[in-house]
């Protein structure tokens, strides 16, 4: 039997043969996954960011990945521009 504790960040797992629980240490994660559509250009291209962030244990790494989208006239669409930028940091700093 497992019993969760996210608030405290702890699980404790029972011992079927000595009848006592368990209790295991587990490190707070969390992720973030975000989109936005940021402006319409008047060329008629669309620009987009994506923003993945990933905080846990003392530690944050975060990509934002700004994307150009461009529209022919029958509203296919494909990339114009793409960049990345990378971010890791220590929460002590």
């Amino acid at each position: 039997m497992i019993h969760d504790a996210h608030m405290h960040g702890t699980s404790h797992v029972a011992r079927p043969e000595e009848g006592s629980a368990l209790t295991i240490q587990h490190p707070h994660v969390a992720k973030n996954n975000w989109q936005t559509a940021q402006k319409w250009n008047k060329d008629g291209s669309l620009l987009v960011t994506i923003d993945n962030t990933i905080d846990g244990a003392g530690h944050t790494a975060s990509a934002i990945h700004t994307v150009l989208l461009g529209f022919d006239k029958s509203g296919k669409g494909q990339i114009l521009k793409s960049t990345v930028k990378y971010e890791s940091t220590n929460d002590n700093e």
